[in-house]
């Protein structure tokens, strides 16, 4: 009788560890795109009949801006590579659905003199409409788009002035054309990588490098481009924001990391109206370097980030759902068996919908990923080679540590300088400055013992009834 007792305890503890485990999200489905090389999403947005996709691909010879439209399970309607034809190097970065069902892009283009801020548009179908570039007279990117109120649209990036990097604001008609532009520059390297339109104006999020690190760094402006304010975050050492949203409360969600040179973990950081810290809180995964790349305020008030977290053989995309004052409701990893990353997230009416890659032992897939809350992990996972293909991917709810930072103090270290722009039409493509840390592109690595799953607990609860059933006949 004993044993029957000890086998009923074991079992009943498999199954509510299964449980614990199922709090969360579970994965719908997610798929890859492989077009043989490096391939990597860096932004996707849910339309109106599924999703579009915005990154780039490297065909071996160079590099092209990558748009990928799906339905609403993750399969190709269509695809479109973008490339200047001048050089090899052409970047996505933001991709937007336009008020027309278009779609509005922005990236980097190589002219063979440098590399400017490159802005297109395409019809529903993705056949370029135009496409404008924006020449500072050095290096410059965009990293981020939205259609405005009256629209037009708003791009952030950097632009190098011949001595560093100042963070550059362009805003343009409903064709391209510039309204007007600005740059902030703090006197160090400043970039940005996230611009939003406010109820009055617009925010931007990025970094500025001063002499003891690099900061995270949060500047607004009226509706023309005008500093109404700025403010950094000072985590300790090197501080990137990826992510900027306006909130319910008008106040600001900003997602990046804090690295601390011991290890790197993802930061929120929460203001008000005016740039003031609410509160802020750190993730931090089970090894060393943890980021955030995309946030987003959600339907109840909360908030969900995405970015990646390292294991200790290499590093999974990491999923991150909050309440409204940052603590974890839960957390969930996709492991492709190497190095995996997630750049860019949104809320469904069911869930959420994340990009970005997974390295497949000898080079980068694109990765989409579907989940939905409230429901248990399931799905070990892989990649599919080919133009696009249904993959399975692995979730893992592992434990994390929130460790509230404490904010250094304001440094309202300057205001926007207005630039001077040429804007030059081209035929449309990518890439990311030496100076700066935009993305981590995986390396290879070994490949990572499976976790294991329910299979296991499943196949234990198995075994040990047949040994109940043994005994039973003696």
């Amino acid at each position: 009788m004993k044993i029957y007792v000890i086998i009923f305890v074991i079992l009943l503890a498999l199954m509510t560890t299964t449980a614990s485990a199922a709090e969360g999200v579970t994965e719908d489905w997610n798929v890859t795109f492989d077009r043989g090389n490096d391939d990597v999403a860096t932004s996707v947005q849910q339309t109106s009949d599924g999703y579009i996709l915005a990154g780039y691909t490297n065909n071996g010879a160079n590099r092209d801006m990558w748009l990928i439209k799906t339905d609403d399970t993750g399969s190709e309607l269509w695809n479109v590579t973008f490339n200047c034809g001048v050089t090899d190097f052409d970047l996505e970065y933001s991709v937007q659905q336009t008020s027309d069902d278009g779609y509005i892009v922005s990236g980097t283009t190589e002219t063979g003199a440098d590399r400017d801020m490159w802005l297109f548009k395409t019809s529903s179908t993705g056949s370029e409409e135009w496409n404008v570039t924006f020449d500072s007279g050095y290096n410059d990117y965009a990293t981020s788009v939205q259609q405005t109120s009256d629209d037009g649209y708003i791009v952030t990036g950097y632009a190098h002035n011949g001595v560093d990097w100042d963070i550059w604001l362009v805003k343009t008609d409903s064709i391209g054309s510039e309204d007007w532009n600005v740059t902030f520059d703090s006197g160090y390297d400043d970039f940005s990588r996230s611009a939003q339109q406010t109820s009055d104006g617009y925010i931007l999020a990025g970094s500025t490098n001063y002499s003891t690190g690099w900061d995270i760094w949060l500047v607004k402006t009226d509706s023309i481009g005008s500093e109404d304010w700025n403010v950094t975050f000072d985590g300790g050492y090197r501080d990137h924001a990826f992510s900027v949203q306006q909130t319910s409360d008008n106040g600001y969600i900003v997602a990046g990391y804090a690295d601390n040179i011991a290890d790197r973990d993802m930061w929120l950081i929460k203001t008000d109206d005016t740039g003031s810290e609410l509160w802020n809180v750190t993730f931090d995964g089970v090894v060393e370097d943890d980021g955030a790349y995309s946030v987003q305020q959600t339907s109840d008030d909360g908030y969900i980030v995405t970015g990646y977290t390292e294991n200790t053989a290499d590093r999974d995309m990491w999923l991150v759902k909050t309440n409204d004052t940052g603590s974890e409701l839960w957390n969930v990893t996709f492991d492709g068996g190497y190095h995996d990353y997630a750049y860019s997230v949104q809320q469904t009416p069911d869930g959420y919908i994340l990009a970005g890659s997974t390295n497949n032992g000898i080079n980068n897939d694109i990765w989409l990923v579907k989940v939905s809350e409230n429901h248990a992990p399931v799905l070990p996972p892989s990649s599919s080679s080919g133009g696009s293909g249904s993959g399975t991917g692995s979730a893992v709810i592992i434990p994390i540590q929130e460790e509230p930072e404490e904010e250094e103090e304001d440094i309202n270290a300057t205001s926007g300088s207005n630039a001077t722009n040429n804007a030059t039409v081209i035929i449309p493509e990518e890439e990311i400055p030496e100076e700066e840390v935009v993305e981590e592109i995986p390396e290879s690595q070994q490949e990572v013992e499976p976790t294991p799953g329910f299979s296991i607990i499943l196949a234990t609860g198995v075994m040990l009834s047949a040994y109940v059933m043994y005994r039973r006949k003696d």
